[in-house]
């Protein structure tokens, strides 16, 4: 093969880059068909803008050049190599059905030359001289797809998609990538960069770092980097990052979005539980707060203060916040008794850790119970056996519910041996008490 620089704006040559294109790629006479000079000189219009993005995304501070870019007929992507001179890249972006696409030799190039950056900074992306690894694989990726975000490139055709690693990790057995480094030079599309990959999407959407903040805390595996990011321990890294995605995609599940979407980034994802604080609502507890008001109907109120909570798990504050998300919603048998209302507690949404914004932590949603009369026809009558009425929550960040955050509790509605005749006029078979929150 020939590469060539025939038709290239100002020879191929940028600041930072040398430009040439398989021979047999040009467009004449006899090749009408040929891609070539065009789509290389849409990659050339944009490449220096392109590298000073990934230049930020480092710091700002680095700068490789001399960098050779030879645009060839072969299939595969792309990869990279140096010499004492400089570096060349390869892109080989046929049979990917983008054959005429400026913007798919874009994104190849932004995920080569970031490696060049990686081995450059020499913190922690690239693995032991070698080759960008695991680690510096998953950065490749992550970079890419945020290349094509951060420009609008995308749609149906989100170019990421070609490649995607994700369902390798979750159809492989969900080991852990991340608290150790054992296969370092692994950079191969398979388990461990579907792991790898995902986690880096964890760090960015879920917890709301940076790029820049990531890429500048790069360590010897990523659950360090973890650390480094949020002040919290690295073991404690991929442990929060399974329980996840276990809660949303229960194995063998795998993650199936819809076209356009980035088949790597599932998140944000969330776990939600019940907490109960009052186990027990007895009918005349209940009849006692209400009032005849001199022989007429019941009136009044019944107030269960703090009587459970909702807790999510997955987020810090940071990316709590970021993420617009809500309150849970409730729905279920026991959110449609008549005459009880579920509501937020006066105090508010508790942070575990309300002075650290960075570290995940549980936040709970405090709840009360007010019973008003007509709730007390749901009770069963004097001696019968409780009602359970099931209560579910689920919460959204924005419009969308969140995928894995969904629990349930059981209330049972008791009756009371005394309970006799009704005083509201109801008739005993639909009258007792209630008890409380137990999981199912």
């Amino acid at each position: 093969m020939t590469y060539i620089t025939h038709g290239l704006t100002n020879g191929g040559v940028t600041t930072h880059y040398k430009f040439q294109y398989d021979s047999t790629l040009e467009k004449t006479a006899a090749n009408p068909s040929g891609v070539e000079p065009k789509r290389t000189n849409g990659l050339i219009a944009s490449a220096e803008k392109d590298y000073q993005l990934m230049k930020g995304w480092f710091g700002g501070k680095l700068e490789p050049t001399n960098i050779t870019v030879l645009v060839s007929t072969q299939s595969g992507g792309a990869g990279w190599g140096s010499s004492a001179t400089g570096y060349t890249v390869t892109l080989s972006p046929e049979k990917f059905g983008y054959d005429s696409s400026s913007d798919f030799l874009r994104y190849l190039l932004l995920a080569e030359v970031t490696e060049i950056f990686m081995a450059a900074q020499n913190i922690g992306w690239y693995d032991d001289g070698k080759n960008e690894g695991k680690k510096g694989e998953a950065l490749s990726r992550f970079l890419a797809a945020e290349f094509l975000i951060a420009n609008k490139i995308g749609g149906d055709n989100f170019f990421e998609n070609s490649f995607p690693v994700a369902n390798y990790w979750l159809s492989g057995g969900r080991g852990d990538f991340i608290t150790s480094n054992n296969d370092a030079s692994d950079n191969n599309a398979d388990k461990v960069t579907g792991c790898t990959t995902l986690f880096l999407y964890f760090l960015h959407t879920q917890l709301g770092f940076g790029i820049d903040e990531i890429i500048a805390n790069g360590a010897s595996t990523l659950g360090k980097v973890y650390a480094n990011l949020t002040g919290d321990s690295a073991d404690n890294a991929f442990k929060l990052f399974k329980d996840l995605l276990d809660a949303a995609f229960p194995a063998p599940q795998t993650f199936n979005p819809p076209k356009g979407a980035n088949y790597d980034n599932p998140f944000p994802l969330g776990k939600l539980s019940f907490k109960v604080n009052t186990d027990h609502f007895e009918y005349h507890a209940i009849l006692d707060g209400f009032s005849t008001n001199g022989g007429g109907p019941l009136s009044g109120e019944h107030i269960a203060t703090l009587a459970f909570d909702v807790v999510l798990e997955g987020f810090n504050i940071n990316g709590f916040k970021n993420h617009n998300v809500g309150t849970p919603a409730f729905s279920g048998p026991f959110d449609a008794i008549a005459g009880l209302k579920i509501s937020e507690d006066d105090e508010g949404i508790q942070y575990a850790k309300s002075s650290d914004k960075k570290v995940p932590q549980k936040i709970t949603f405090p709840f009360d119970l007010k019973f008003t009369p007509p709730c007390l026809s749901s009770f069963p009558a004097a001696g019968k056996a409780p009602n359970k009425e099931k209560l579910q929550a689920t919460i959204k960040h924005g419009n969308i519910v969140i995928p894995g955050a969904a629990a349930s509790t059981v209330f049972e509605l008791t009756s009371n041996a005394e309970a006799g005749a009704p005083p509201d006029g109801g008739t005993p078979a639909s009258h007792g008490p209630v008890t409380s929150a137990k999981a199912p």
